[in-house]
Order: C-alpha cells, then structure tokens, then sequence
C-alpha cells in the first residue's frame, strides 16, 4: 500500500507484515523488482537509468523542495537553475532515447516513475510563486517525453491534488521555521 505522511511529505510504501520502505529512489527499485517490466531491458539501459537517477538527485531533488517552500526571491533562482537542469535533461533524453515515448523504448520504466513527480511539482511551484513558465524553445524531447506521462491514468490516480501537495509542503515549511 503507498502512503505518504502529510507530516513529512516522504512517500512510503507499507508492506504486507507491516515494514514501510521509504524513499522515492528505493520504492521505485523496489517495485521494479516485482515488476521486472520497469527495468531497463539492455546493461546499457540500466547503466543510463542509474546515471539519470543520479542526476536526479544530485541536480534535480534540492531544487524541488526549495521551490516548493521557499519564499519567491529564493524561488526565482531556483527556477532559473531548473531551467537548465530540464535543458540538461532534455539532452540527455535525446542522447539515451530520441525516438520514444519513454526514456527507454515505448514502455514506463523507473526512470519516468522517478522523474515525473518532481516535474509536476516543479510546473505546480512555479505556478503559486506566479513565476514566468518554463522557456519550452528547444526543449522538443522532454515536452514529448512529458506530456503523454501526465495523461497516464496511473500518473493521475496516484497524484496527490494540486491543494493538498500545496497543503503539505505549506505544513512543512511552518513545521521547519518553528524549528530554527
């Protein structure tokens, strides 16, 4: 069963036996190990996979929170370096795949399950802070690669309402300035 704590806004997935896993990476390696359909097929694939989920969260993750709690002059240089990290993604996804749908081939794998919501709350951050949309000139592979993902029903079935991940990420920043 996936959950995620409103209080620290980290998805889980409870086991049956009670053992919750956590962490966005691991539950995606975790349902890729259930699912062997979500893995790569090819070495090379995977090695790609396990570049890009790097990047993810070296270049792409602490962007996400400081666009989603931070107060707007904080916000605006985050989106300016988003800016260049969905150009290096765009890249990136027409070095690995310029022809699919998906980063590998015509099917989901981990790497679209991990990216995506950070790119949906990306879009929704820039939005409430009412900053300038994301500059889509040159960006042909990932507005390809992105628009078929939003319209997954899955995709839309267990995403979080735009209110409610606003609610959430709201709670954490009163949460973390009481603390400082």
């Amino acid at each position: 069963m996936l959950f995620c704590s409103k209080s620290w806004l980290a998805p889980a997935v409870r086991l049956p036996g009670g053992k919750a896993l956590t962490e966005s990476q691991f539950i995606v390696y975790y349902a890729a190990d259930i699912n062997e359909r979500l893995y790569p097929k090819t070495p090379v694939e995977r090695y790609d996979t396990r570049q890009l989920l790097d990047y993810i969260d070296k270049k792409v993750m602490p962007n996400y929170y400081k666009i989603m709690i931070g107060p707007v002059e904080d916000v605006v240089p985050v989106r300016e370096d988003m800016q260049i990290r969905i150009r290096e993604l765009n890249e990136k996804l027409l070095e690995i795949n310029p022809d699919g749908i998906y980063v590998h081939g015509d099917t989901l794998a981990i790497a679209d399950i991990y990216l995506l919501p950070l790119i949906q709350r990306y879009y929704l951050g820039v939005r409430k802070h009412s900053l300038p949309a994301l500059d889509e000139t040159g960006l042909e592979i990932f507005i390809k690669w992105i628009t078929p993902l939003f319209e997954l029903p899955s995709f839309k079935k267990s995403f979080d309402s735009k209110d409610d991940i606003w609610n959430a990420f709201s709670n954490l920043k009163k949460k973390l300035n009481t603390q400082k």
